[in-house]
């Protein structure tokens, strides 16, 4: 047994954890005067069952609340990658509802390719 496991389960790491667990299996005999051995060890190892639970449940708690940090941290990274992408739309959308219709004249497409210059766009030759 490791010492952690030794401390956890020794009687005063028990007294510290389950106060009122304790305090039934001192006072047993004091709470069931007439009560014979067998009642006693029933009563011993129903409280012993009850704390075994208690910390089987503890330490699901503690594996569940660590599963949902680390779902905490990787879905803000999401939520940040989330808020560029609707910075960028916004900003396209702003540019987009910015430009000028494209004409249908030859001397006004001239005119819209060189205000835009358009990544890689050639301007028609005259």
């Amino acid at each position: 047994m490791g010492s952690v496991t030794y401390v956890r389960h020794s009687v005063s790491a028990r007294t510290q954890r389950f106060p009122l667990s304790s305090s039934v299996l001192q006072q047993k005999r004091l709470l069931l005067p007439g009560a014979d051995d067998n009642t006693i060890r029933h009563i011993n190892d129903l409280v012993k069952s009850l704390e075994r639970d208690h910390e089987d449940i503890m330490d699901d708690m503690t594996a569940k609340s660590n599963t949902l940090q680390t779902a905490l941290v990787a879905s803000q990274g999401v939520q940040e990658g989330i808020d560029g992408l609707l910075v960028w739309l916004r900003d396209a959308e702003s540019a987009l509802s910015n430009m000028r219709p494209i004409s249908l004249s030859e001397d006004s497409l001239n005119e819209q390719a060189k205000e835009y210059q358009v990544r890689g766009a050639v301007t028609p030759s005259s």
